[in-house]
């Protein structure tokens, strides 16, 4: 009877982890920062490989899609035709989020303000903090309602 015990406990632990795994997983990207991989994803998007929906969503094919929660980008379209790439790479409570901002250097100038005194690209309304630069045309950010 006791070993029926553990083992139904030992079943169950490992149901829990499982499931703990799958909803930390849902909520963030697996892939760490890889510069060339994100560059990649832009230039598909810049040259309509990879479409938008219309709303400027975009969802990743399947060997893209690590580099953004749920496999979806958003894109800023400028008029002079720049574009701006946002990618999630971890969602907090509500909309809270952390993740890399593609932000050529060409119009950083122009989209770089301030929110709470630090430096932010505002996207539909919402000032996104920049934090740490990545590379040329990249910039670590980050959103909270807090």
């Amino acid at each position: 009877m006791n070993t029926k015990i553990v083992t139904l406990v030992i079943l169950l632990a490992a149901v829990l982890l499982l499931n703990l795994n799958w909803m930390l997983n849902s909520t963030r990207s697996r892939s760490a920062f890889d510069e060339r991989l994100y560059e990649r994803v832009v230039e598909r998007i810049r040259t309509g490989a990879i479409k938008d929906d219309g709303t400027g969503m975009v969802s990743l094919p399947q060997d893209m899609g690590a580099t953004s929660v749920g496999g979806k980008v958003q894109v800023f379209k400028r008029p002079a035709g720049q574009m701006l790439v946002l990618f999630k790479a971890r969602i907090g409570k509500g909309e809270n989020m952390q993740g890399y901002l593609y932000l050529p250097e060409a119009v950083a100038k122009d989209e770089i303000k301030t929110s709470k005194g630090d430096p932010a690209v505002y996207l539909d309304g919402r000032g996104y903090v920049l934090g740490k630069r990545l590379g040329t045309d990249w910039y670590e950010v980050s959103f909270t309602l807090d």
